[in-house]
């Protein structure tokens, strides 16, 4: 008799379980992203401070990435007049400038 009383309570603490997982409807997949989001919550100081640095080292100091590429940029655009076969080289280094600025000015990098 206490088996079947402690089997029924079981059943009960169940259905009440599923019930509950019901009513959250949860979606595939939804885990994963409510885990991904727990990480940035959680480190959301340390995420401050590493996109501050980022965001430093490419455009806001006086020697910063940005700053050093249009310097490159510069020179190399000029030995290009000189010898045309660096004019790939200029194309890819105007290239790391472009998106440098769309990186720094958070806007998405194509």
């Amino acid at each position: 008799m206490r088996d079947r009383q402690e089997a029924e309570r079981r059943a009960d603490m169940l259905r009440y379980q599923i019930e509950e997982i019901d009513a959250a409807a949860p979606q595939p997949g939804e885990d994963d992203e409510l885990g991904q989001r727990r990480t940035l919550l959680a480190n959301a100081e340390k995420l401050s401070t590493l996109a501050e640095t980022a965001y430093q080292a490419l455009y806001g100091s006086a020697e910063s990435a940005l700053d050093q590429l249009r310097t490159a940029e510069g020179a190399v655009d000029e030995l290009a007049r000189y010898d045309t076969s660096i004019g790939s080289d200029l194309d890819l280094l105007r290239e790391a400038v472009v998106n440098t600025e769309e990186l720094a000015l958070g806007a998405p990098v194509p």
